[in-house]
């Protein structure tokens, strides 16, 4: 059994000195309030032209909820037979805790063989799978379309040669969402990145051995610990059903 959970947005109190991290969305600023009265990050700056390697960024021509709305009909409808699994509106998650956070939305898919190839063949990718396409506002009210490229998944899985022709199929996936999504055309790079840029970010990536006898058991203290935090969780993603849905083998 393969499992990914998403899980976040705790209460302002037990955050500490500071909000969320927005992570490679681009995001900066500093946040304005306090964790009793809750954190003002809806006037943090949006880099526009800020590119960390492995990340696509594209200007949409059209607002948040319309190219989202856009998304998800792109993701039922199109010709690569993906699904949708899951959906995240950061904004209104930061409201129900006391963060005012511009409107940011995270759609997650899954079912396509592409994307069940990449961690079958390294199991601890699952954690950055299933692929997400965000759309987020700047301060001045800009939408963007944004996602993890094929070549950010590569190197730091350390995915072998065997996987590229997936992996681009995966980017070309993923381009065409993100077309529809920002209603202008957005070519896939495949595999066209800087390993070295890639890599000095460093692969931020924590696996451990389980002393579990299954992955059950260690899926049930997973829960547990989350039911005892002050977080929610999004949505959970089934690897190996995905992967059967694909026609691959479930493992």
């Amino acid at each position: 059994t393969l499992l990914t959970l998403r899980f976040g947005w705790a209460t302002p109190a037990a955050q500490g000195a500071g909000p969320p991290s927005c992570g490679r969305l681009g995001f900066a600023g500093t946040a304005v309030g306090t964790p009793a009265s809750g954190w003002d990050v809806s006037g943090t700056a949006f880099h526009a032209f800020r590119r960390p390697a492995g990340l696509r960024l594209v200007r949409s021509s059209q607002p948040v909820a319309a190219s989202v709305a856009a998304l998800e009909e792109a993701i039922s409808s199109g010709p690569d037979k993906v699904r949708r699994i899951g959906r995240v509106d950061h904004d209104v998650a930061a409201t129900s805790v006391g963060l005012r956070l511009a409107p940011s939305t995270v759609v997650a898919f899954g079912g396509a063989p592409p994307i069940a190839a990449t961690f079958l063949n390294v199991a601890a990718a699952g954690v950055s799978v299933p692929p997400e396409v965000a759309v987020a506002d700047s301060p001045l009210g800009v939408p963007y379309v944004t996602y993890n490229t094929a070549s950010q998944l590569k190197v730091r899985f350390d995915l072998p040669v065997k996987v590229d022709a997936p992996l681009m199929a995966l980017e070309a996936i993923q381009a065409r969402l993100a077309s529809a999504a920002a209603g202008v055309t957005v070519a896939p790079t495949g595999l066209d990145y800087d390993a070295v840029a890639l890599t000095a970010l460093g692969s931020g990536l924590d696996t451990r051995t389980s002393n579990g006898t299954t992955a059950d058991a260690a899926w049930a203290r997973l829960n547990a610990a989350l039911d005892a935090a002050p977080v929610t969780v999004a949505y959970r993603a089934q690897h190996d059903l995905s992967v059967a849905a694909a026609g691959g083998d479930p493992m």
